[in-house]
């Protein structure tokens, strides 16, 4: 019964293949980047968008 319990084991850890495609942490300094990209577009489009917001909060 051991036998065919490990042979389950090795099954199911072959269909996670993908685990093994992981690269390389993102370095902190492009995160950093990314979050301040993140917050001024953020800040444009919520800029942009807070006069069509406000015409159909109206209707």
């Amino acid at each position: 019964m051991e036998a065919s319990g490990e042979n389950t084991i090795t099954n199911s850890t072959e269909k996670y293949s993908f685990l093994d495609q992981i690269g390389e942490p993102v370095p902190k300094s492009k995160l950093i980047g990314k979050r301040v990209c993140d917050i001024i577009f953020g800040t444009i489009f919520g800029i942009i968008s807070l006069p069509v917001i406000l015409i159909f909060g109206e209707l």
